[in-house]
């Protein structure tokens, strides 16, 4: 009688805790993007007056991606309710489409500023290391990594 009972409860033991403990945790939003900033300017050896100054910019440049991010979750939200209703109107979805891609553009050159304002207070030498990152696009940066890991495969 005890064994059966000891079995069951091994087996929901194992059942409850297996899954917790080989959970991934989750990184907060905030700890990612420290990360990444990290990784962004780890090289380029900023001084304490630069790293400040980027950090203020950094901030007036969240202030001002905040409302535009916002109101670009909304559209986009807008745009998926339309999308779904039984006589969907064209037009109403063509400018909300057109709406969302002033703000996108608004964004971007909104970044392209915030970049460019951060090169201006970079030393020549810290200048070349950050074209050099900056003339990577996004994937491209992985890119040689996987291309490596490609060729040893064959």
């Amino acid at each position: 009688m005890k064994r059966p009972i000891l079995l069951l409860l091994t087996a929901f033991i194992m059942i409850t805790l297996v899954p917790i403990l080989f959970a991934q945790p989750r990184k907060n939003i905030a700890v990612k993007q420290k990360i990444a900033q990290q990784k962004k300017f780890g090289r380029l050896n900023l001084s304490d007056e630069q790293k400040s100054k980027i950090s203020d910019l950094r901030l007036a440049h969240q202030k001002e991606m905040l409302p535009l991010q916002t109101e670009l979750r909304s559209k986009m939200a807008e745009l998926r309710l339309l999308k779904t209703e039984d006589k969907a109107d064209l037009n109403k979805i063509d400018q909300l489409i057109d709406h969302s891609e002033k703000i996108r553009t608004k964004i971007q050159k909104a970044k392209v500023r915030h970049q460019l304002e951060i090169r201006k207070m970079l030393t020549p030498e810290q200048q070349r290391v950050w074209d050099s990152r900056a003339l990577k696009g996004p994937g491209q940066r992985l890119m040689g990594k996987r291309l490596e890991g490609a060729r040893t495969r064959f």
